[in-house]
């Protein structure tokens, strides 16, 4: 599925840049990281509480012979105020890009919106979170973000994203935030599951940025005297692209990283160890899945975890799932927190099939059955002596016998055989690392 999402990605970016207009085919085709709710509360002039009401359409203003260009305007009615002025109503002002061979683009689908992109269609009366910034051209409300600016919400989570707003508030509040309270706050974030990816992801991002700040820092020693490494953000002399570090208080910060305690680590650790896989709807098929926000919290935790954490990973990966990706995602983290040669080979393997349809024969596999099923010791029952009339028979009993041998073996079938295996050997580097555990203890309590 990922490189079908990839091929498509690519063609999608070459007819944009064909039909589309340049500015819009540059909106849609940009790479662009998920915009979380601290970086959307800063980008924020207001921050608004209201409900859906209705859209109207304006006179086309262009229209050509692939799309029209509709004038629309978003009416919103406000509840409450969680940043800025208060008000009652609320009309936002857009352009839609209707297709003339395919059909009419869905509310909530403007020409802001990125190819790939989840958008949620509006439906009147849903209740929404409205994150508004003033245009600088115009001088209007829009969005503070084109994709993330307008949040369609469930009263559980609209309960929950109020709280961390209002928390936010207080926050930057101060003439000089801290880090230590902002953290603090994305470890609340991370405790629950309807706002973890918010704390898990910034946090993720923080450490991998640090992690890559350590590295250069590294280098920069190992260098001679006189070298200089590039600027960030541009290539350095070896040519490798340095990515830009991120501003005060911007996602990826590594700041947040930094001022992670040990407590903390013990948090989040403890909020893996608490948290279930969950399931599908009843609707659909019965499979574990991932919450949003969990992958990110493993990511985070096994750079500290031990084999508690390792334990309940592969309580989770047991539990079973057709997601490969999901699959082998749990193996690397189980992997990398045991540092075991075998387990990391078995999930070398795995990955390297993840994306291999179920069913689709492994190439060369039956040639190879084939080799191992002509070395197969003949039955006695069929051994003849040379010149005996019956051994032709024999013979063409063994060939019969020898095809019947001939299997082909698919991807799903190696990939499950993978997986019984990493499970296997998981299971007794566990015990023998719980073993030691118990033994330091005993010996301490002495």
């Amino acid at each position: 599925m990922f490189r079908f999402l990839l091929s498509s990605a690519s063609i999608f970016a070459l007819i944009s840049t064909m039909i589309l207009p340049q500015a819009i085919a540059a909106r849609l085709c940009e790479d662009r990281m998920p915009v979380t709710l601290l970086a959307l509360y800063r980008a924020s002039e207001s921050i608004y509480v209201g409900r859906y009401e209705k859209t109207e359409d304006g006179e086309p203003t262009e229209d050509t012979a692939e799309y029209t260009v509709v004038p629309i305007k978003k009416h919103f009615s406000i509840s409450s105020a969680l940043k800025g002025e208060s008000r009652k109503l609320l009309t936002l002002e857009d352009s839609e890009y209707r297709y003339k061979n395919q059909d009419v683009v869905a509310e909530g689908e403007s020409e802001h919106s990125e190819e790939g992109a989840e958008s949620e269609v509006l439906q009147p009366g849903d209740s929404v979170l409205l994150f508004l910034k003033k245009n600088e051209d115009s001088g209007l409300q829009e969005p503070a973000d084109f994709t993330d600016g307008i949040k369609k919400m469930t009263p559980a989570k609209l309960a929950a994203y109020e709280a961390r707003i209002r928390e936010l508030k207080g926050i930057f509040a101060a003439e000089k935030p801290k880090y230590s309270e902002i953290v603090a706050w994305m470890i609340r974030s991370a405790e629950d599951p309807l706002t973890r990816w918010e704390g898990t992801f910034e946090l993720l991002q923080s450490f991998q940025n640090m992690d890559w700040q350590d590295e250069q820092a590294k280098q920069a020693k190992a260098k001679p005297a006189g070298t200089a490494s590039g600027e960030s953000g541009e290539s350095g002399e070896s040519g490798e692209y340095e990515p830009e570090v991120p501003k005060e208080f911007d996602t990826g910060d590594p700041n947040y990283a930094k001022n992670v305690t040990e407590g903390q680590k013990l948090a989040l650790t403890n909020i893996l160890l608490n948290s279930e896989r969950a399931k599908k709807p009843e609707n659909q098929e019965a499979e574990a899945a991932a919450e949003t926000g969990d992958r990110e919290l493993i990511e985070l935790v096994k750079r500290w975890g031990d084999s508690r954490v390792a334990s309940h990973l592969v309580g989770q990966l047991k539990q079973g799932s057709t997601d490969a990706q999901l699959n082998s995602e749990l193996m690397v983290s189980i992997a990398s927190i045991l540092q075991d040669n075998e387990l990391n080979a078995f999930s070398d393997e795995y990955s390297n099939v993840q994306w291999e349809s179920e069913e689709a024969e492994i190439p060369g596999n039956d040639q190879a059955t084939e080799t191992e099923s002509a070395e197969k010791p003949r039955p006695p029952e069929q051994n003849a002596e040379v010149g005996n009339p019956d051994n032709s028979e024999a013979e063409g009993d063994v060939a019969d016998d020898s095809k019947e041998q001939l299997t082909k073996k698919t991807y799903g079938e190696l990939r499950a055989e993978l997986l019984a295996k990493f499970l296997d050997r998981a299971e007794k580097v566990i015990e023998i690392e719980q073993n030691k555990a118990n033994a330091k203890a005993r010996a301490r309590s002495k």
